[in-house]
């Protein structure tokens, strides 16, 4: 298992906005010093595309989900 860190935003948000914002992110975290700080903390920056992003997400959701379903998980 790991962890994982994301930005999100309402889902009707304008999609030239989506690109310059992941355009930005993608400029700091590519920054010398942004991946030193990940790198003393013990994390790695992986870049990708938003369609790999929404890929990653449908399965991560469809991994969790089956876990939730397959142990009866319940909020408590």
């Amino acid at each position: 298992m790991t962890s994982w860190y994301a930005f999100f935003g309402p889902s009707a948000m304008p999609k030239e906005l989506v690109a310059r914002i992941h355009a930005d992110i993608g400029r700091i975290a590519a920054e010398p010093e942004f991946q030193q700080r990940l790198l003393r903390e013990g994390a790695e920056h992986e870049a990708m595309t938003l369609e790999r992003f929404a890929q990653f997400i449908r399965t991560e959701s469809a991994r969790w989900a089956k876990v939730v379903r397959e142990r009866d998980v319940r909020a408590q």
